[in-house]
């Protein structure tokens, strides 16, 4: 007798792990997450092109070679899925086996099979679900959300973190291929013809996209390449969209061939690759897009996020993610709280979002202590840099991993600077030193010690930083901070004082 997966979940015990089953147009996909969380974490993530949505735009019917693929994995996913302690299964199905006219008996022959109750989800389902998955890791996002599959595009718009337009179009990668083998310039006719029945494509304009999908992160490798940028991470990735529409221009005029001497993209994919980059670029031309951002968090993620308690998911995921660290390395009782209240009157003037970085910065501050000193500050700033953050763009990282280089005592000279100084703009290069050197002289004047840097008073006057303190009540050793103090003057360009006040008498 074969088990019943969602029976069999209910009486599991141990680790909470929650899985989501993706059966998309393209690809099937499998992911395990650790648990139902703020920011979920994949313990097992595998993938399988089945492009059950290839023939969809000739003959109305999934493809039968891709049916057969569909089933013997699925087969192995069930059984992996049978042993794995799961407090939450979702199956989750696209365009694909939506607009199929065998679409639903396909899926009920997967459901009687492998006891599986799967979701085919409408459009504005799938576009709500991706919505909130992007959203989960750019919280507060305000601009227009494009998820590109193998059957359809789903366009949300989202307004400072909340969705307010959102539709879906008959615009896969794997569906228009026919239109492209064919004739080229139908199939710009169609993405056009289709592009022009979203009734609010004016408030794109200007606005940043946030591009979802397979597809479309392939065409980010592929541009990563090209412009040998130093961070091959594709969440997060930013490009301004008039130098990408002309990248976008060379894909859809290059040959096979051509494309595949560019790297970036496997050979199974790449047959794709113009049509994506021609619904891309359609897209950005018809929107007025000011940017581009590249999310690696879609549908799957937005399955977890939509079962979140509202107070879970108005959570930072950064800030959740830095706790975690520094949770498992922390040796210090100096609270990231007093160090940031204590380094705030230098930062008056910073704004939400790099308020935001200072506080993930007093976080971490401590979280490297374990590596040799040697090395610990380029090791601290290579691991940020690569850290599997949410909620950052690649600025923000390059920000963040310099403040607490610097907060190590990092040479800069050492980071090789000037091929990520290119990733971030001058003046938050320099905020984010001053912020480095600000925790430096702090955990020094505290020795990590809760308490202390509420009896030291940090004050900025123009050009002078005045730090006042008691005698009495705690000890300064300025040989030991010297050099701190002195690296705190050059990066904000002021003297910086110790002044001593008197202990009040007792009355």
């Amino acid at each position: 007798m074969k088990k019943n997966i969602k029976k069999q979940l209910c009486y599991k015990t141990g680790p909470q792990k929650v899985g989501v089953l993706d059966i998309g147009s393209n690809s099937i996909r499998l992911v395990i997450y650790k648990g139902v969380d703020r920011v979920p974490i994949p313990v097992f993530n595998e993938k399988v092109l089945c492009k059950l949505g290839e023939d969809l735009e000739k003959t109305g019917r999934l493809s039968e070679a891709g049916c057969r693929i569909a089933i013997d994995n699925i087969a192995r996913f069930t059984k992996l899925v049978e042993r794995m302690e799961l407090l939450e299964f979702h199956v989750v199905a696209t365009a694909a086996l939506r607009e199929a006219v065998n679409g639903s008996e396909f899926a009920e022959k997967l459901e009687r099979r492998f006891n599986l109750r799967i979701n085919i989800l409408s459009g504005e389902s799938e576009a709500t679900l991706s919505a909130l998955g992007v959203l989960s890791a750019f919280p507060n996002l305000d601009g227009i959300i494009a998820d590109l599959g193998g059957g359809s595009i789903e366009l949300i718009n989202v307004e400072t973190g909340k969705i307010r337009d959102r539709t879906s179009l008959p615009l896969g990668s794997l569906r228009l291929r026919t239109l492209q083998d064919c004739n080229p310039s139908s199939l710009m006719l169609t993405i056009k013809s289709e592009l022009s029945r979203v009734s609010w494509i004016s408030k794109f304009e200007k606005r940043p996209i946030f591009a979802v999908g397979g597809s479309w992160r392939n065409l980010a490798r592929m541009h990563m390449s090209a412009d040998k940028y130093p961070l091959r991470i594709i969440h997060g990735y930013k490009i301004a969209t008039l130098s990408f529409v002309l990248y976008l221009e060379k894909i859809t005029r290059s040959s096979r061939d051509e494309l595949e001497a560019m790297g970036g993209v496997s050979k199974k994919r790449i047959d794709e690759v113009a049509v994506s980059a021609t619904i891309l670029k359609s897209l950005l031309e018809i929107g007025k897009n000011n940017c581009i951002i590249f999310s690696a968090f879609g549908i799957r993620e937005g399955c977890i996020f939509k079962h979140l308690s509202s107070e879970e998911q108005k959570k930072d995921p950064l800030l959740i993610n830095c706790e975690k660290i520094a949770s498992s390395t922390r040796r210090f009782t100096l609270t990231s709280n007093e160090l940031e209240n204590w380094a705030l009157p230098l930062f008056k003037n910073l704004d939400k979002h790099n308020r935001r970085l200072l506080k993930a910065a007093c976080i971490l501050s401590d979280f490297a202590w374990a590596d040799h000193p040697s090395y610990r500050a380029r090791q601290a700033f290579l691991r940020i840099l690569r850290f599997p953050a949410i909620g950052l763009t690649h600025d923000d990282k390059v920000f963040l991993a310099l403040a607490i280089s610097v907060r190590y005592g990092g040479d800069l000279s050492d980071l090789e600077l000037g091929k990520w100084s290119e990733l971030i703009p001058l003046e938050r290069l320099h905020t984010a030193l001053k912020i480095g050197t600000a925790i430096r002289l702090g955990i020094t004047l505290s020795a990590g010690l809760d308490g202390l840097l509420q009896q030291i008073e940090m004050v900025k006057r123009k050009k002078i930083i005045m730090i006042r303190y008691t005698p009495e009540v705690i000890s300064i050793s300025r040989e030991a901070i010297a050099r701190k103090v002195e690296n705190l003057s050059k990066h904000f360009n002021c003297s910086v004082e110790l002044e001593t006040l008197s202990s009040q008498p007792s009355t």
